[in-house]
């Protein structure tokens, strides 16, 4: 299945993802986020507009520091479909995902293509507010191809997954 589909159906997008790691105990509901469908509900600060890059899937960019505003349900797991632009930049991105209690999950987007990545909390199940998206090495497109886009670029993210654990609540405003 390509990207093309993913970002087109939200219920396709179920099929891409991977299996949920962790999860024993409780019932599991996962909550698809589509980037140019359904993603505004959990944007906080530091995401750029929808864009595209040829005829890959719809994204958004992160700056160097990003807020994603999580259901306040215990997350088991989040997962990401992202991508960098290690051919211009000529380096990996390094991303460090950041929870409320200040604990670190660092990670590396070492080429072009997209890639899945994994969130798992330090204590899976545990209810997140937030987590913050911090890019170590932002890059600037002025900088580098000498463009009049002086935005600072980190992550690009096409899709996420949220799994959590239900617990009788109601997910109206998140399924908006």
């Amino acid at each position: 299945m390509s990207l093309r589909v993913v970002s087109a159906n939200k219920r396709q997008a179920r099929n891409f993802f991977p299996p949920v790691v962790g999860s024993s105990g409780g019932t599991n509901v996962n909550r698809f986020y589509v980037f140019g469908f359904n993603e505004r509900p959990i944007l906080g600060e530091g995401w750029y507009d929808l864009e595209r890059l040829g005829d890959g899937p719809p994204f958004r960019a992160t700056s160097g520091k990003a807020t994603l505003i999580l259901p306040k349900f215990d997350l088991r797991e989040l997962v990401l479909i992202c991508c960098a632009q290690t051919k211009i930049t000529g380096e990996p991105l390094q991303v460090d995902l950041i929870d409320p209690r200040r604990q670190v999950t660092q990670m590396e987007i070492s080429s072009d293509a997209w890639h899945i990545r994994r969130y798992v909390p330090p204590e899976p199940g545990q209810s997140l507010e937030y987590l913050e998206i911090f890019v170590r090495n932002p890059w600037s497109p002025n900088r580098l191809l000498g463009s009049p886009d002086r935005r600072r670029l980190g992550l690009f993210v096409s899709a996420i997954r949220l799994c959590l654990v239900e617990d009788g609540g109601k997910w109206d405003e998140w399924d908006r």
